[in-house]
């Protein structure tokens, strides 16, 4: 019943929209609302869902590893898109019955590929003029706001894209040798409820950096948005990136998002994916 509820959660996940709004998740948009059949025959049979859990992200991770991106890619991509559905606004569910198979997923990637969460705080070669000219790039695509995120970053996002020196900083960081995956892109945050849900990135990229070039506060003063990952203990990590600082994430393995913005408040960051070296870790064993 818990792998039912992960591949209807899948199925409806995969249809959210990746550029989207807290209002476009919330009340009669909730999708949870789309697998309450399943959710109603899961809940009759009662009792604890913390074994059935662990026993069924063991065997996802161990299959999906054993298999490969063949057959089971299917497989991988629901269980990816099931968290979204299962969290829509990316708070872990207080519902038992969803937070098991939320938590399910944030344990079968973690198993796959490691969940780092490294801050790398300002980069040392990157000037405050390097930061605005980063910013200026951008400029062109910011009153699309956040439909323009997943643009193309500018010559001077490129060259930093395949930067030998940011390679060394994450490398450090992450403990493995890194080296440039050949894809950057802008991301975008304008309107209060921008946000979003969390999800695992393409695992074909093992790091992702996100450096902040612009966030803009609140206009109450409140907690701005910030960067959350989930972890396989239940907990949430949550950082607060300033302009200029960087963030490196085994994203593949980590299931993150954004929290929602606030009225007033604009993010714009620098996505840039890195790939492992020949010869370095690719993960954590399924097994463990």
């Amino acid at each position: 019943m818990l792998f039912d509820l992960l591949l209807a959660a899948g199925d409806v996940g995969f249809q959210l929209p990746t550029q989207t709004n807290l209002s476009e998740v919330s009340g009669a948009r909730d999708p949870r609302r789309r697998i309450s059949r399943v959710l109603g025959r899961a809940r009759a049979l009662g009792g604890s869902w913390a074994g059935p859990r662990e026993r069924l992200a063991r065997r996802l991770a161990a299959e999906i590893a054993r298999r490969g991106d063949g057959d089971y890619r299917p497989l991988r991509v629901l269980v990816a898109y099931a968290a979204g559905a299962l969290a829509p606004d990316g708070e872990p569910p207080a519902d038992p019955l969803l937070g098991a198979a939320f938590g399910t997923v944030v344990r079968v990637f973690a198993r796959l590929y490691g969940s780092g969460v490294h801050p790398l705080g300002r980069l040392p070669f990157l000037r405050p003029r390097d930061l605005a000219k980063l910013l200026a790039e951008t400029r062109a695509h910011v009153r699309r706001g956040r439909r323009s995120s997943g643009r193309r970053p500018g010559p001077l996002g490129r060259e930093l894209a395949v930067d030998p020196r940011l390679m060394a900083a994450v490398g450090r960081a992450v403990r493995k040798r890194v080296a440039p995956g050949f894809e950057a892109r802008y991301l975008f945050y304008s309107r209060p409820g921008d946000f979003f849900w969390p999800h695992p990135d393409d695992p074909k990229y093992a790091v992702n950096v996100l450096l902040c070039l612009e966030r803009r506060p609140p206009d109450d003063g409140a907690r701005p948005s910030r960067f959350f990952a989930h972890r396989p203990d239940g907990s949430v990590r949550r950082v607060d990136l300033r302009p200029g600082d960087a963030l490196a994430v085994e994203a593949r393995g980590v299931v993150h998002g954004r929290e929602p913005l606030r009225r007033g408040e604009r993010v714009t960051l620098l996505s840039i994916e890195l790939v492992l070296t020949r010869g370095a870790s690719s993960g954590t064993s399924a097994g463990r």
